[in-house]
């Protein structure tokens, strides 16, 4: 493990040296990936929510079809959906099915509610590569956090009709937190029972609903529990860390098998729901995250002339913290969102 860790390391390493080479010489490669947040509206109230902002006016089908237009001629090849519920959109299998016919690898984000029979049979003729549904906690620990007595059945239902009918790769994304980290045993089985292909674990993001509400994060002893718990169950089930960690410190080799960096503004970009480009979904949609609008540059011209904080990676030289910590060549700042709270320092939570 450690052997394959340190190779992927190298060839990390290497990757961002001729990135850098390339951005000084103004040739910006297209992102490996852009996720479209679709909609800030959704059928859920979750106590965590991040998404739940002033409701915007959404691109409307013709205007993202422009964009899928412009992505495909630029060289993106994976287009990621989230929301919000991206499956309120009247227009979600038309533009899962454009997003197709331009060549595009396809995927989305859903609470699994609205998902039936029909919809799985869209959403597989429009070859959607990966599905990831979000759960919890077991029945009454998500029904409780997603205040809808409904929502955990609903989110089953959809993964084994998903399964069942889809050639997707089919996940679950968990959000932990104090009110349900006791609760991961118990919701492991289910999800093995349910043979799903993986297992998204993070952590609370302090944006939205969480922004001021200290409940919501884990402590230095729970977080300790929550790394232990998943060097025990990875054996068992493929289990995928968040990239509000994009290191690890002292569980990072024991975790993970090939390194993790924040993307944003690398390898990937958000296009808000009212054509907003940021760096990431979980950033708030504000001044100072948005880099440009697709209704009124091109995305090409975007991408190239944006982004350049995450870039240049002046945080590792600005930050008090980071400007003289030895894992800095490892967690590169950390996340961005987590800084909202001053939670993105690995180091807080194991020294």
């Amino acid at each position: 493990m450690n052997f394959y860790y340190s190779i992927s390391k190298l060839r990390q390493k290497l990757l961002l040296k001729n990135i850098e080479i390339l951005y000084r010489r103004n040739k910006i490669n297209p992102p490996n990936f852009v996720v479209w947040d679709s909609t800030k509206r959704c059928n859920l109230d979750c106590i965590h929510c991040g998404s739940q902002e002033n409701q915007q006016k959404e691109l409307n089908t013709k205007e993202i079809e422009d964009v899928l237009d412009q992505l495909a001629s630029f060289g993106v090849r994976n287009f990621q959906i989230t929301g919000g519920e991206p499956l309120l959109r009247e227009d979600f299998i038309e533009v899962v099915n454009y997003a197709a016919k331009k060549g595009l690898n396809t995927s989305f984000a859903s609470n699994g509610y609205y998902i039936d029979e029909d919809k799985v049979k869209s959403v597989s003729k429009a070859n959607v590569s990966l599905i990831q549904i979000s759960i919890d906690g077991i029945k009454e620990v998500h029904n409780s956090i997603r205040k809808n007595q409904e929502s955990f059945d609903k989110a089953i239902n959809a993964i084994e009709l998903l399964k069942k009918h889809s050639d997707a790769k089919i996940g679950v994304s968990t959000v932990v937190m104090p009110q349900n980290i006791d609760t991961l045993g118990q919701l492991e089985g289910t999800l093995i029972s349910l043979n799903i292909d993986f297992w998204n674990i993070g952590t609370v993001m302090p944006v939205g609903k969480a922004k001021d509400n200290t409940s919501l994060f884990l402590s230095k002893e729970q977080f300790s529990c929550l790394m232990r718990f998943i060097i025990d169950s990875k054996k068992a089930i493929n289990i995928e860390i968040g990239e509000n960690f994009p290191y690890l410190g002292k569980w990072e080799k024991a975790i993970r098998r090939t390194p993790k960096i924040c993307p944003i503004g690398i390898f990937s970009c958000c296009i808000g729901v009212n054509g907003h480009i940021r760096g990431c979904p979980d950033q708030p949609d504000t001044d100072y995250y948005r880099e440009g609008n697709i209704q009124t540059e091109t995305f090409k011209e975007i991408w190239e002339k944006a982004f350049e904080r995450y870039r240049n990676r002046d945080i590792l030289r600005e930050d008090k913290k980071c400007s003289v910590c030895n894992h800095k060549s490892n967690c590169f700042g950390g996340c961005w969102v987590m800084r909202e709270n001053n939670l993105q320092c690995i180091l807080s939570y194991t020294e």
